[in-house]
């Protein structure tokens, strides 16, 4: 026997009926109200976002505030999109629509007009209403974002981070600083509202937003604040000799060499070294030269370090010297050097020296990593036949005339370790790269 109870209807319904939402209905009362209501929320809106929006450019230091303001102007939006959508179908829908779908009043048409016959009169027409809605959202957001110079994508791009350096708290500015040094943002450093931002905390009272305020200074080439950071750095600041350097430019010379020549203790004296070879002036180079027999290990490494950076000619003879009577660590740092200075001259001699050693002494390594985690070798863990083959190609690239027959010779030997043949193999596909495959 069949059941007589009849099925229920799915409750899934694509199209949200109009007349159930009940928003916002004291407002639909009249046409009049409707129209002034309108009025008044494009005033509210237009103006809590031109207040939103130029609050948090210029003054807010709290980013959770400035997420709560943010959500206010929306919900403003929302709501007035709403409001002028309820407008447009009361003037646009048939059959008082206001009244029936907004109001939920039962409105009598007389069966005999020619209104009767029309079915637009009895629709609720809510899928016309929700695109209307749907339009004026987005027509309201984008026409915010034009009278506000587009706030939300400026406030995610930069905004946000601006906010974070004018917080009390350092680790906020601290954070915001980090970001803003990274190169992905290099788009926006040259906004004029950045560099003024991060000259301020130069002289934070924090260690850590001024340090960070310095690398950020030295990655965005703030040369504005050249004089600023150079009395920091004539005041003992190891990141503003660091931050010197890495402005890129040539005026921070003379005050590096005279940081490095005042230094008195192993710290400062290899920040500026730092300075000096991330700023690359030959001229500071007879400065650094004494330093390759100073009293300590480590600043002797720096300072080989700098004189190949700087290319500083001069540092051959002391780096030859140094490979004949110096210490292990000093050799590997003088080979190093070496490198970078070579004449064509030691293509012969370094040939012979690889020919001749029957060891391969291994160097260490040694390594800056900066604050944005880049490292910097200072020092590179290779034996000395390594090096030795490395000075013989840059001796005979500076002739343009590099023959891989040698190079070749010690990639294939396999009574040459592993490692050697390896750098071989590495530098013989520069040649070929360089021949274009050749």
């Amino acid at each position: 026997m069949r059941s007589s109870t009849p099925k229920k209807k799915s409750g899934f319904r694509l199209i949200t009926n109009v007349s159930e939402f009940g928003l916002l209905q004291p407002l639909a009362r009249t046409r009049g109200r409707l129209v002034a209501s309108a009025l008044v929320a494009n005033g509210l809106m237009f103006g809590v976002t031109l207040w939103v929006s130029g609050y948090i450019n210029t003054t807010s230091t709290s980013v959770t505030l400035n997420l709560a303001l943010i959500t206010t102007a929306m919900f403003v939006l929302l709501a007035t999109s709403y409001i002028e959508a309820m407008l447009a179908g009361d003037l646009f829908f048939p059959g008082r629509w206001r009244e029936r779908v907004l109001l939920g009043q039962r409105v009598a048409i007389d069966p005999d007009s020619p209104e009767a016959l029309n079915e637009g009169n009895y629709s609720n027409h809510n899928l016309t209403f929700l695109i209307v809605v749907a339009a004026l959202i987005l027509g309201n957001y984008f026409g915010l974002g034009a009278l506000t110079g587009d706030f939300m994508e400026t406030y995610h791009e930069l905004g946000f981070h601006l906010t974070r350096l004018r917080s009390d708290v350092p680790e906020e500015r601290t954070a915001a600083l980090t970001e803003l040094s990274k190169p992905i943002y290099r788009e926006i450093w040259t906004d004029p509202r950045v560099p003024p931002a991060v000259a301020a905390q130069l002289d934070a009272d924090a260690p850590e937003v001024r340090g960070w305020a310095l690398w950020a200074a030295g990655s965005m080439k703030l040369t504005e604040s050249l004089d600023t950071i150079t009395a920091l750095a004539r005041g003992g600041s190891p990141d503003a000799a660091v931050a010197l350097g890495r402005m890129g430019d040539k005026r921070a010379t003379p005050a590096l060499v005279e940081v490095l020549k005042a230094a008195t203790d192993a710290p400062m004296t290899i920040a500026a070294l730092k300075g000096i070879a991330a700023l690359g002036d030959p001229e500071a180079g007879a400065a650094v030269m004494p330093l390759v027999k100073a009293e300590s290990e480590e600043v002797r490494a720096y300072a080989w370090w700098a004189l190949g950076q700087l290319r500083h000619a001069p540092a051959r003879e002391a780096a030859l010297q140094t490979f004949k009577e110096g210490s292990p660590i000093d050799q590997c740092a003088a080979l190093d050097t070496l490198k970078f200075v070579p004449k064509e001259e030691d293509i012969v001699r370094f040939k012979d020296l690889f020919a001749l050693s029957p060891k391969n002494p291994e160097c260490e390594w040694k390594i800056w990593t900066d604050r944005q985690g880049e490292k910097h070798y200072i020092m590179w863990k290779e034996s000395h036949r390594a090096k030795f083959m490395k000075i013989v190609f840059n001796a005979s690239a500076m002739r343009n005339a590099i023959d891989p027959t040698w190079f070749e010779t010690i990639a294939v030997d396999r009574d040459q370790p592993y490692a050697i043949r390896l750098a071989a193999s590495d530098l013989v596909r520069q040649v070929q790269a360089a021949s274009g495959g050749r």
